[in-house]
C-alpha cells in the first residue's frame, strides 16, 4: 500500500479561439510519510478547464499565457488502524477558483535525448480560491519555477531547477514535497513544482511556503537502438 498510487486524467482539446482548450478530470491519491514519521493518505479529486494561448512563438522559443478555472476536493486521512485496516481521521477541504500563468520555454530534445537536453523554461502562476466559488476559505497562491538544461557529452545533461511557492489568506494551500509522485495541491496548472524530489518519501515536507533548488547530472547508460538487434 505504501507504494500504491492511482492516477487518471481525461483531457479534451479544442483548437479554436484559444490555441489550446483542455478539460481535465482527475482523481489522485498517495500514501505519504511526514518527517515526524507519521503516515497519512492524501487524495485530490477535481475538474479543471484550462485555456492557453501562445503570444510569441518561433522555432526555438515559445511564450504563452494560460487561464484556468478549477474545482478541487482534497481529502486527508491519518491514524491508520490495524484492526479495521483503515484510517480513522478524515479532513476534507475544497479549493475552487481561478488562476493565471505566464510560461516561457526554449527547451529542446534531440533524437537520442532521454530528457530535456538544452535550453531553459520559466513559469509564473497566480491562483486565487474564493468562498463565492465554493471554497472553504479565501486564499491566494503564487508560484515561480526556473529550469535550465546544459548538455555535457550529449545526450548526458546537467539540469538545474529552482522553485518558489507562497500561499496566504484565511486558510493557505498545503504544499507537499518529496518522493517521485507526490500528489500536490499547490498548482492548478499542474506544473508539479515539488511533486518530484528524489531521496525523500512522498509528503516528507509539508507547509504553506516552499523553496527548492535542485541540480542533477543525468547520464545515459545505453541507447536502446544499440542494445536490441533484430
Amino acid at each position: 500500500l505504501k507504494k500504491k498510487q492511482i492516477f487518471y486524467d481525461l483531457k479534451y482539446k479544442f483548437n479554436g479561439f484559444f490555441q489550446n482548450l483542455k478539460l481535465n478530470m482527475f482523481d489522485r491519491y498517495s500514501l505519504n510519510r511526514s518527517r515526524q514519521g507519521s503516515e497519512f493518505l492524501f487524495r485530490t479529486i477535481g475538474i479543471q478547464l484550462l485555456l492557453s494561448h501562445p503570444f510569441f512563438k518561433t522555432r526555438k522559443h515559445t511564450a504563452s499565457f494560460a487561464f484556468d478555472l478549477h474545482y478541487e476536493k482534497n481529502i486527508s486521512e491519518s491514524e491508520f488502524d490495524e484492526t479495521s485496516a483503515s484510517f480513522q481521521n478524515r479532513f476534507i477541504q475544497h479549493y475552487n477558483g481561478f488562476g493565471f500563468s505566464l510560461l516561457y520555454r526554449s527547451t529542446k530534445e534531440y533524437y537520442n535525448s532521454f530528457s530535456k537536453n538544452d535550453g531553459f523554461s520559466l513559469a509564473l502562476t497566480y491562483s486565487k480560491d474564493l468562498k463565492r466559488f465554493g471554497s472553504n476559505f479565501d486564499s491566494k497562491t503564487v508560484f515561480f519555477e526556473y529550469k535550465h538544461y546544459i548538455p555535457i557529452f550529449r545526450p548526458n545533461v546537467l539540469s538545474f531547477r529552482l522553485a518558489v511557492i507562497k500561499s496566504w489568506g484565511e486558510n493557505e494551500r498545503r504544499i507537499f514535497m518529496g518522493g517521485a509522485e507526490t500528489v500536490t495541491t499547490s498548482d492548478p496548472q499542474k506544473h508539479k513544482f515539488f511533486g518530484l524530489m528524489r531521496g525523500y518519501p512522498s509528503g516528507f515536507f509539508m507547509g504553506t511556503t516552499g523553496y527548492l533548488l535542485n541540480t542533477e547530472y543525468r547520464i545515459s547508460l545505453k541507447r536502446i537502438e544499440d542494445s536490441i538487434l533484430i
